[in-house]
């Protein structure tokens, strides 16, 4: 199972935290990684630091918006010419948010 070699995987919520760690993760296993994200900058920040340009494309993505996901598709089948997976990890919880069922059911 961690034969991912070859494999273009998104992974959505991919600059910091927990995706980033998903990202870092499968870099490792030879993958090819789009990381979309809304945060430009960790996005960008976390590109330059894993220094892996060939197999590694951000793309800016506020997953809320369906124009924005279907051109985070379109760019990775741009990139890889394929999407063999998707890691759905874009966060939403925050200490300065609402409660988290408030913002589901809201």
């Amino acid at each position: 199972m961690n034969d991912f070699s070859g494999k273009t995987i998104i992974v959505t919520g991919g600059a910091q935290g927990i995706g980033g760690g998903i990202v870092e993760y499968l870099l490792d296993r030879k993958c090819q990684i789009v990381m979309s994200d809304i945060d430009v900058e960790a996005g960008q920040e976390l590109v330059e630091h894993l220094a892996r340009p060939e197999r590694l494309l951000f793309v800016h993505t506020d997953v809320s918006k369906e124009q924005q996901v279907m051109q985070c598709i379109a760019e990775t089948l741009q990139f890889s010419g394929r999407i063999d997976g998707l890691v759905n990890n874009p966060g939403i919880a925050d200490p300065n948010n609402a409660p988290i069922t408030e913002l589901l059911l809201g």
